[in-house]
């Protein structure tokens, strides 16, 4: 289906080499760099005027009694040709190029942005891995928001306490975590790796003791590598003050 797109190359009135209105002039349509001759229309609907209009006596293009703004198929290459009254030819507008349309159904929009790029916003850079990516990633400087409010939701429910008992085990991935089952006394999971400034909050509504075990090399506030317990029907929240220690608030 095509589609039709304003003339926004050339201005609504004709004047001749006077600066006077081109009255009764034509504008004449061909394929660029050709003599075929090749319609044009009067809005986005695609509503032909021919392959060539005639202007009025304000040197603006009419059709039906009516000034009319030009559009054109935006995948075709065009050339226009400017004549006199008396059919002199006055100019050549040549190679008016075609517009390329966006898909709206494919599939890839986008191609792969490499993580060594930079994204530009006119005065700010950001490496395009900081923004774009599939693992892990940082962003130096400052994240502006605007009126809006920025909220995490990351919740993980129905989590069930490793019977393993051991670090490692059941590893915590979310901002908010609910272990349903604790089967035993004890059963664990085990805490994500700490990263200053982050926070991560564990709920117990199992029906035994947690145990929640910090990431190998952290500390819960029990001590480095040590488990810490958490009674039936409460929970606690921690919060990283560095990228090895979790502090209970």
């Amino acid at each position: 289906m095509a589609t039709y797109i304003p003339l926004s190359n050339h201005q609504i009135q004709y004047v001749d080499s006077n600066g006077d209105p081109l009255v009764n002039g034509t504008l004449e349509f061909y394929l660029a760099g050709t003599t075929t001759a090749t319609s044009l229309f009067s809005d986005v609907d695609g509503t032909s005027v021919g392959v060539s209009v005639t202007l009025n006596s304000l040197g603006m293009p009419e059709s039906g009694g009516n000034v009319i703004f030009l559009f054109r198929d935006q995948s075709k290459a065009i050339k226009i040709v400017g004549k006199n009254a008396t059919g002199a030819t006055l100019w050549t507008d040549d190679n008016i190029p075609a517009v390329a349309s966006f898909d709206s159904t494919a599939s890839t929009k986008l191609d792969t942005v490499e993580e060594n790029a930079d994204v530009t916003d006119a005065t700010n850079v950001a490496a395009a891995g900081a923004l774009m990516t599939d693992g892990s990633a940082s962003m130096s400087g400052d994240l502006e928001m605007g009126a809006g409010t920025f909220v995490l939701k990351s919740v993980t429910a129905g989590i069930t306490a490793s019977v393993t008992q051991t670090q490692g085990e059941q590893v915590l991935i979310s901002r908010i975590n609910e272990v349903s089952t604790v089967a035993n006394a004890n059963d664990v999971v085990t805490m994500p790796s700490a990263v200053g400034g982050i926070s991560a909050t564990v709920i117990n509504n199992g029906a035994n003791v947690l145990g929640i075990f910090p990431a190998s090399g952290d500390d819960n506030g029990s001590g480095v590598d040590t488990v810490t317990t958490l009674a039936s029907g409460s929970n606690v929240t921690f919060a990283a003050y560095d990228d090895t220690t979790w502090e209970a608030i």
